[in-house]
């Protein structure tokens, strides 16, 4: 009897080891392994770059919250913006120590997550009455379910590895299982446990699946109160929702640090409550066809899918459950039509119903015009991609189809089961193997340029380093304000990123957080190339790194503005994307240092001491007030005494056809008070518009503090430099009122 607790052990240990061997081995044939460099990031553009950044600080420094070759001439403090993911970053901590690769390290974490993921769902499905032999190949389908291989390193951080743990203990909540009763045994114990442990782990994680697990657990403890008025059981939900808000206070205190430190970032993008619908989860989407499908009846849906052009198509096309979890999704919500017999038939008819109830309610929080809304529209706007609710709705789906299977299975006993069952259940273990292998096609399809991509780059910034001593400084252009940029040219969002991904002792100027870094970065971005390049000089710049991507001539104006080409002694190293100029090379402009933009120096006014201009008014926006937007037709508009509230919009000049100098806000009450804006966000929309590529970087935002500004009713106004700086034009005035 001694041996039997070991023995039980050694069989499960051999039973997760050769499960997550054939969820690797299936994800290896999904990616074809054989032929790929995994080397190489699976994705290497938008925001997988970030995370490859973040990936490489904690390789390079031990932890991802300080760069410091990043943000020159600073450092860039990526902890201020909070997308903290402290268990996603611990296992690539892990890999890290096995090699410093960052595309081997964040592709191999993210693999490591999908087994994981795989080997939890199994054991969670087992908690919930599923046999073994069910549980194993619907964890299989989860962890390699369409949502999670669309999102794979793109969005590394909505890995679903961890989302089992809330969705069982939701289940058990509603069916009145977690509450401790005198005849607990020490299984029933380590299951609680081990529950909440994994619910900690949600709130160590990035927070939107700690907001949604959250939800669902206090919805389940609402349904187990309403059911038997348990308030045991309500009183449980509460201590996980509790446990997991405390845990992601705790993963987001260093962001909440900094910010009470330095204060926010004002190019962090506010969010608004609209963003919810924009980004919500459709029904259409959710049971719709996977990937680019083959078969004829997907690929006609898709063909229509794209001829009706629906609105608000963004990240949420990649929210689908595929073909097996949508039939799960049916049957869900079939049991709330069929009769009480045949959901009585199933093995855990009360955790099935339960489950169908908890898919409804994340449907009804998640989708366009959902709850959601409501809850940005009324508490905050934070959270706006329901559409990241997938995975929950995944799980109770295959749930779902985990207890058919059963069923059909009979139940564990081999008399009772149907003769072609286990044929069926290998069938729908391979038709939802095949339609998630979908989505890897576009991965395996961009593989080779990605590729040689990365080698190209790794190549070009190792002839650049060794032309310049360790810890030199390099300015980036075109000048880009981190998540305000949309691209320019041929550019994508981030790319400035990547010199730094295949780089050792460079200093890079991109990205940068902090405002004075900031706006010091713009100010010298829009000045004229001589005296750009006297301004960079000063500050103990060594070389411009062109990226031609960013310009419609492929920087030839500028390299002729430098005084370079391709083939000068200038040019420290030259590919056919990049061009590094030596800054000690080329000419500069004999201009006195105080009229150097200054790093560091108080934000101050732009139009101080600057007349107004003859000319009336020019083109700008005034777009956002706090909450409020354009046109504002209730005036005066409400802002909060005690907090802050962002105002954005942009301007231009339209007389030297040029972005404008600078753009200063007035506020005008019992006196007039004059606040420096973040000048030169990037709006392709507004260049779009009115038709001229000059007025790309138009955008301006300004964090204002109520109690700053005054209570009472004052005028809100816009001061706009002119382009030479020569004059401001001064805008109408906005009536708000501070209270």
């Amino acid at each position: 009897m001694a041996g039997r607790p070991s023995s039980r052990g050694r069989h499960l240990l051999v039973a997760l080891l050769a499960e997550a061997g054939a969820t690797f081995a299936i994800l290896y044939l999904f990616l074809a392994g054989w032929r790929r460099d995994f080397r190489v990031p699976l994705t290497f553009d938008r925001d997988a770059l970030e995370y490859l950044m973040q990936v490489k600080g904690t390789i390079e420094n031990g932890w991802w919250w300080v760069h410091p070759r990043l943000s020159a001439p600073g450092v860039f403090e990526q902890v201020q913006y909070p997308s903290n993911t402290t268990v996603d970053q611990a296992i690539v901590w892990i890999v890290h120590l096995f090699t410093r690769e960052p595309g081997l390290v964040i592709n191999a974490s993210w693999m490591i997550m999908v087994v994981l993921s795989g080997m939890i769902t199994s054991r969670c499905l087992a908690l919930l009455g599923v046999s073994r032999r069910v549980a194993v190949p619907v964890g299989l389908l989860f962890a390699l379910s369409p949502y999670a291989l669309s999102r794979n390193i793109d969005h590394f951080s909505l890995a679903t590895y961890l989302v089992p743990f809330p969705c069982t203990a939701a289940l058990l909540l509603a069916s009145g299982r977690l509450t401790p009763t005198p005849s607990d045994g020490p299984r029933a114990r380590w299951v609680r446990r081990a529950l909440l442990g994994g619910c900690i782990l949600v709130g160590l994680n990035y927070p939107y699946y700690a907001f949604f697990a959250c939800f669902l657990i206090l919805v389940a403890s609402m349904m187990a109160f309403a059911a038997d008025w348990n308030r045991r059981e309500l009183g449980r939900g509460l201590v996980f929702v509790g446990v997991i808000c405390l845990a992601t206070l705790v993963n987001l205190a260093p962001s909440f640090y900094a910010w009470a430190d330095q204060g926010k970032p004002v190019s962090i993008p506010e969010k608004h409550a609209a963003e919810a619908e924009q980004y919500g989860l459709k029904i259409r989407q959710l049971i719709g066809p996977v990937g680019d499908p083959v078969l004829p009846p997907f690929l006609y849906w898709k063909h229509l899918e794209d001829d009706a052009r629906y609105s608000s198509e963004n990240e949420n096309k990649t929210s689908q459950l595929g073909i097996v979890g949508t039939l799960g999704f049916f049957v869900l919500l079939f049991s709330f039509f069929a009769p009480p017999r045949v959901v009585a038939g199933l093995p855990e008819p009360f955790v099935f119903i339960n489950a169908a109830r908890l898919t409804l309610a994340a449907l009804l929080l998640a989708t366009v015009g959902g709850f959601g809304s409501l809850f940005n529209l009324l508490i905050s706007p934070e959270i706006r991609a329901y559409n990241r609710v997938t995975p929950f709705i995944a799980f109770f789906s295959l749930f779902a189809i985990a207890l058919v299977a059963d069923k059909l299975l009979g139940g564990g006993t081999p008399s009772k089961s149907l003769r072609w069952a286990p044929g069926a259940l290998l069938a729908t273990l391979l038709i939802g193997l095949y339609d998630a292998s979908q989505v890897t096609v576009p991965l395996n399809r961009g593989h080779e340029d990605i590729r040689h991509e990365w080698t190209a780059l790794a190549k070009f910034v190792q002839s650049l380093e060794e032309r310049l001593p360790p810890g030199a400084m390099v300015f980036q252009l075109p000048a880009l304000t981190y998540l305000n940029e949309l691209g320019r040219e041929k550019m994508l969002p981030l790319d400035h990123i990547k010199p730094y991904l295949a780089s050792t002792r460079v200093h890079w100027s991109f990205p940068a957080l902090s405002d004075a870094i900031v706006g010091w970065q713009q100010q010298v971005g829009r000045l004229p190339t001589p005296v750009l390049v006297t301004a960079l000089v000063a500050e103990g710049f060594s070389a411009v790194l062109i990226d031609r991507h960013g310009y419609f001539d492929q920087g030839r104006a500028l390299l002729a503005e430098l005084g370079a080409s391709a083939s000068s002694h200038a040019v420290l190293a030259s590919d056919g994307r990049y061009i590094a100029v030596d800054l000690g090379s080329v000419p500069k402009a004999d201009v006195s240092s105080d009229r150097l933009p200054r790093l560091g120096a108080a934000a101050a006014s732009a139009t101080a001491g600057v007349p107004r201009c003859d000319t009336k008014t020019t083109a700008y926006n005034l777009e956002w007030i706090g909450g409020s937007s354009a046109p504002f037709a209730r005036q005066p508009v409400g802002v909060g005494l005690s907090s802050e509230f962002f105002v954005a919009g942009w301007a231009v000049d339209e007389l030297r056809q040029s972005a404008a100098g600078d753009v200063d806000v007035i506020a005008s009450g019992a006196g007039t008070k004059v606040f420096a804006t973040l000048y030169g966000v990037d709006r392709p929309d507004v260049s779009a518009y009115l038709g001229l590529p000059a007025y790309r970087g138009s955008g301006f935002i300004v964090r204002l503090a109520g109690d700053e500004i005054g209570g009472g009713v004052h005028s809100l106004s816009l001061r706009i430099l002119a382009a030479d700086r020569s004059c401001y034009y001064q805008t109408a005035a906005v009536s708000i009122v501070v209270r």
